[in-house]
């Protein structure tokens, strides 16, 4: 989850039209499946990519699907959460399914606030 967390700004810095586009955490993410992941497939054939599923019909929380073959439900919660500190905002996570506990798929809630203004 960490790596995850630190790997987000080399991304922005490295790709920075992926996150260009947005002012926050959530419509990023929505772009994993149709924009961010073929341009991954791209730039590395073969490459293993997670698939997403969304159910965005709360305005408040972002359930997200994850499923993979390699299982770094972790490594993408660090993702989530490095975009989160990219976007000025901190995210909170439910993580109620879990391959790792013998779920099909993981299910992840996702809750963004604003980061709290320092002092």
């Amino acid at each position: 989850r960490w790596f995850g967390r630190q790997a987000i700004p080399l991304f922005a810095q490295r790709y920075p039209q992926f996150f260009a586009a947005h002012r926050a955490t959530r419509p990023f993410l929505l772009t994993l499946n149709s924009i961010i992941h073929p341009d991954v497939r791209k730039l590395y054939p073969g490459a293993d990519v997670p698939d997403f599923d969304f159910d965005t019909s709360s305005p408040e929380v972002l359930v997200m699907g994850y499923r993979s073959k390699r299982k770094l439900c972790a490594f993408a919660l660090g993702l989530m959460e490095g975009a989160a500190d990219h976007y000025g905002e901190v995210a909170g996570f439910e993580h109620p399914r879990c391959m790792h506990r013998g779920d099909a798929a993981c299910e992840i809630r996702i809750s963004f606030q604003p980061q709290p203004a320092q002092a």
